[in-house]
């Protein structure tokens, strides 16, 4: 609770001004704004917060993501998740729009339920089997259209056991892509549950992400999704064990106490 009265104090007053005169018109009427300048102030609003606390950026592999996209392509991007601010901190990460699959409960939140309405974001009602499958449509048809790339945890929901195997994965999931026939990217990532967490203040937050593969329709094609998403998990479950021991060494190695004004250390 107190890092979130912490977000109040030194940053109230920036999320208060770019709510009211941005995210509140964006978000009811997004059909009036072009998707880029929706994203660009929504992108530099999460930049702000995650470099406030500390967020330290380290991205590998991102020409699989550049690969993928060129030529204006749109992917479906899957990962692994574990914390409320996955999401966020993949906007911030991706210059490019990104719309993400969130809970409903999302569309309700404080800012943040207006910043992923004001960027396209869909909202899944778990507990509604057709509305799931309308909301991946839709995601499909995102790609479909070209409009922006989406993001999707196949695992559902977050997974709260920092140092447990990924949980199982819905195949479901991956029909955004494969019926839209575009290519999947793969990306591991790990360090985002600090950032509000109580229990951690660290001078530097490491925010580690590493782009594992690119899986094109022709790779995909003829096979099931259960026989996909398996493969999927294997890869990012290989991708986490390897951020999570990059992670041990970084703290072990104290770089976690090295301010952010120190620029990068690796």
């Amino acid at each position: 609770m107190w890092k979130w009265i912490r977000v109040v104090l030194t940053d109230g007053l920036r999320i208060l001004w770019i709510d009211l005169f941005y995210l509140i018109r964006y978000s009811r009427h997004p059909e009036k704004y072009p998707l880029e300048k929706r994203y660009k102030v929504v992108r530099n609003l999460i930049v702000h917060l995650l470099k406030s606390y500390h967020g330290y950026f380290k991205i590998e592999n991102e020409e699989i993501l550049k690969n993928a996209t060129e030529g204006g392509k749109k992917v479906l991007i899957v990962s692994n998740h574990l914390s409320f601010t996955d999401s966020l901190a993949m906007i911030a990460v991706s210059e490019k729009p990104l719309a993400f699959v969130a809970k409903k409960d999302t569309y309700k939140m404080f800012v943040v339920g207006r910043c992923a309405r004001a960027i396209g974001c869909l909202f899944m009602d778990r507990s509604d089997l057709r509305q799931s499958l309308q909301i991946i449509r839709s995601a499909s048809n995102l790609l479909k259209d070209g409009t922006q790339n989406v993001l999707i945890f196949p695992e559902g929901t977050r997974n709260k056991d920092l140092n447990a195997p990924l949980l199982d994965m819905h195949p479901g999931s991956l029909k955004a892509g494969t019926l839209a026939k575009a290519s999947i990217v793969v990306v591991a990532s790990f360090g985002n549950h600090r950032i509000l967490d109580k229990e951690h203040n660290y001078k530097r937050h490491l925010l580690h992400y590493k782009y594992l593969e690119e899986i094109t329709p022709e790779q995909y094609a003829g096979m099931e999704t259960v026989e996909l998403i398996s493969k999927i998990r294997d890869t990012l479950q290989a991708g986490v064990n390897e951020l999570r021991e990059y992670d041990a060494k970084f703290i072990e190695e104290g770089k976690h106490k090295i301010p952010l004004r120190k620029g990068d250390i690796d």
